[in-house]
């Protein structure tokens, strides 16, 4: 494995590690990602990208 993963909200390839991290970082966040995103699995994470543009909301 690369230590590669897709981010499963841009679906732009990112670190691994980084998905899994701002995933437990940002709960409230990955909640607005889900509001958007219904399809969306929590522990799939997403890519910091995405993470901060959710932040922002």
């Amino acid at each position: 494995m690369n230590g590669k993963k897709i981010c499963p909200v841009c679906k732009k390839e990112t670190d691994a590690k980084i998905v899994d991290v701002c995933t437990t970082a940002y709960k409230y966040v990955m909640d607005k990602i889900k509001e958007e995103h219904p399809e969306w699995v929590e522990k799939d994470g997403a890519c910091p990208k995405c993470v901060e543009c959710y932040k922002k909301l």
